[in-house]
């Protein structure tokens, strides 16, 4: 007999621009004013040394005004406070060995979370020199036992916030590059696109959702000939 998992996720593929998380991050902050953006690593590091560091009068939890990529790392927390919550830091050996130094950790994370990888826009030249200009997919994440009932209900209300800004409804279309053409438009219900980055995608046809996914253009359009004359173009 097979005992079932309590741990339930959600989780959700999508590709942003900064203009989507900067909408979004306002929509939390309306929705629930107590919000807050952090790093995902908000630990204070420390250096192998002898015995623990005395906890750092200054040290603070490093809140970010909204959604977006510190200092290269692109793995984000928003939560929420409840009222009058305070951090409580706790010291933990790097690997439970004290010879590799550890870190102070916030002991009592507010049940309100939800994690972000933040998607990121590169610029790379594909085989048959297709999708010059890229977003890189991102993710949504919140996880819950089977058992926390507020929990499960505050990520269903996050997910419902995120519909307004995102859709799974566009036409996209796959470059084959091994047959030299686009393969027929169809929709991926499990990648989800910003509406800025439909936007990002109508500007150039270059542009691209992981170097290979486009926006489906309407057949003979200007769009359509646009991009089969940017690919005459490439090698």
């Amino acid at each position: 007999m097979m005992i079932e998992s309590p741990y339930r996720s959600k989780v959700r593929n999508c590709y942003l621009t900064q203009g989507d998380l900067d909408a979004i991050s306002a929509a939390l902050r309306e929705r629930w004013p107590a919000t807050r953006f952090l790093p995902e690593s908000h630990s204070r590091r420390y250096r192998p040394d002898e015995g623990v560091p005395p906890l750092p009068a200054d040290i603070a939890v490093p809140y970010l005004d909204r959604l977006r990529p510190v200092d290269g790392e692109a793995r984000i927390v928003s939560w929420v406070e409840p009222e009058g919550w305070e951090p409580r830091w706790h010291w933990r050996w790097a690997w439970g060995d004290p010879t590799k130094g550890g870190s102070y950790r916030i002991a009592n994370e507010p049940p309100f979370k939800v994690m972000w990888l933040l998607p990121e826009t590169r610029s790379t030249r594909l085989r048959g020199g297709i999708g010059n200009i890229q977003i890189q997919q991102g993710r949504v994440e919140g996880y819950f036992l089977a058992f926390e009932k507020e929990r499960e209900a505050f990520l269903r209300q996050v997910w419902r916030l995120l519909d307004r800004f995102m859709t799974n409804r566009e036409p996209m279309v796959t470059w084959v590059h091994w047959r030299g053409r686009f393969s027929d438009p169809v929709r991926a219900p499990t990648d989800w696109v910003g509406h800025d980055a439909l936007r990002w995608l109508r500007e150039d046809p270059g542009h691209s959702l992981d170097g290979s996914m486009f926006l489906a253009p309407e057949p003979g359009g200007d769009e359509a000939k646009a991009r089969a004359a940017k690919m005459a173009r490439e090698p």
